[in-house]
């Protein structure tokens, strides 16, 4: 039997059970071919326990399981490609009209027609802030097959904001109330769902082919330990959000087979300006120069990953060599702090001013197996320059961010294009940490 692991995700786990790559979906006992599918990437910590995609982060959910697409989609190149739409054209800087696929129905059986899209856009842009921020809709009008668009500013992005897996098209005349109701365009239906797990049977009448996995079963597992042991024991096939450390037990296991693919993900840190400490220039720049970045991503990450400079990979035109910023030097940044009159009076081990020492609150979450490491990574990388870091772990991370507390919020950023995850520092947003590849494993006799 041949496990399937994937470190990262996106639409790999779709592509697998449609084109029959990869393991094969075992038999349950009705004769049907299940596929069970363990992750980190989905609860309510991640806000993405459900099927809506105009509700927070959900529209992951949506488009990862197969149940919903939207109307482009990147290709390897970065590039928007039509998916549900057939192509598209500017009339002018803020208008652009979209043409759809004439031969797509939702699950639901309803047609898929400019007047559907319009209504789904509607609701998302009436619920869903982010994605109102980024369209910016002044008005949509729906005409047989095609959808018009007009944006409030000038809107040379907005393609690409309808690859944002919030912009997955749903049927709104099965409305959004129910998330085991909502029905969407994708290969694959819900049957049920709770915040820990979701079961989806194959939509017969799929407009894109024949859907080979009769039923997917999608686990939550969030404890990095446990999904490993869950990958090594047979109780998944397949996995996202194993953590690097665990990946050289499945590396040159006969039984498993690896592959990597890099992602669009980042580890980023975010600084509370509100903080007093962090709106003094050399504190922030002494703190981007203190982290080794390189060292987290060789040794925590086992080479998994790649220190970056700017939020962008370097195979974009504003990424790469185009961004320049401090390398890490600790000794610069502990003179970047005397400077500043940051000094270790009582030789405690951390720098004073005004009978205080210099201290950060870090918050971050679990959920995301490497970000703890990162924040105990961080957090002695600043004490060998003289700041205290005091790391708050928790999936309740939202509660403080609300409340203000907290000077870090690392997570991972998502872009909308197919990219790598990078390391980051820099003064005004701190996004730290690296081009991690999604890794693929796979079991021995399945094919």
């Amino acid at each position: 039997m041949m496990k399937l692991s994937l470190l990262g995700s996106g639409l790999l786990l779709t592509a697998l059970l449609l084109n029959g790559c990869g393991p094969s979906a075992a038999p349950d006992k009705a004769g049907e071919s299940v596929f069970r599918y363990g992750t980190t990437a989905y609860g309510v910590a991640m806000e993405n326990a459900g099927m809506d995609p105009h509700e927070s982060y959900k529209g992951w959910s949506t488009l990862r399981y197969g149940v919903g697409e939207t109307l482009f989609r990147f290709n390897e190149a970065m590039q928007p490609q039509p998916w549900l739409a057939t192509g598209y054209e500017f009339l002018d800087d803020h208008t652009v009209k979209i043409t759809l696929r004439d031969d797509v129905n939702f699950s639901s059986g309803a047609r898929l027609t400019g007047a559907a899209v319009k209504a789904c856009l509607e609701d998302l842009v009436k619920r869903h802030k982010r994605a109102a921020d980024d369209l910016k809709l002044a008005s949509i009008t729906a005409d047989g097959q095609t959808v018009t668009i007009k944006s409030q500013e000038k809107a040379p992005a907005l393609i690409n904001y309808l690859c944002d897996p919030y912009g997955c098209i749903i049927d709104m005349q099965r409305g959004t109330a129910d998330d085991v109701k909502i029905s969407g365009t994708g290969p694959y239906i819900v049957q049920s769902l709770t915040p820990t797990e979701i079961v989806l049977t194959k939509n017969p009448a799929y407009w894109g082919g024949r859907v080979k996995t009769d039923k997917v079963i999608v686990r939550s597992i969030p404890d990095g330990d446990t999904l490993t042991m869950a990958l090594q024991n047979g109780e998944i096939d397949a996995t996202q959000g194993l953590p690097y450390a665990s990946l050289p037990l499945f590396t040159g296991n006969a039984k498993f087979k690896v592959a990597s693919a890099n992602t669009s993900r980042v580890f980023q840190a975010c600084l509370n300006f509100t903080t007093p400490v962090l709106q003094e220039p050399a504190v922030r720049k002494a703190i981007a120069m203190a982290i080794d970045k390189d060292k987290f991503t060789s040794v925590l990450l086992n080479g998994n990953g790649t220190p970056a400079v700017g939020p962008f990979p370097a195979n974009m035109p504003c990424g790469g060599d185009a961004v320049h910023t401090d390398a890490y030097n600790a000794e610069q940044a502990k003179k970047l702090l005397r400077e500043a009159g940051w000094i270790d009076t009582d030789g405690n081990g951390y720098v004073d001013k005004n009978g205080q020492d210099l201290t950060v609150r870090w918050l971050t979450y679990t959920s995301r197996q490497e970000l703890p490491l990162l924040a105990e990574a961080a957090q002695a990388f600043l004490k060998e320059v003289g700041i205290r870091a005091e790391v708050n772990a928790t999936d309740n991370y939202n509660d403080f961010l609300k409340a203000g507390i907290g000077i870090f919020m690392p997570r991972l950023l998502w872009l909308r294009l197919q990219a790598t995850r990078s390391i980051i520092l820099r003064p005004m947003y701190w996004t730290v940490l690296p081009i991690i590849p999604a890794t693929t494993i796979m079991n021995g006799s399945k094919n």
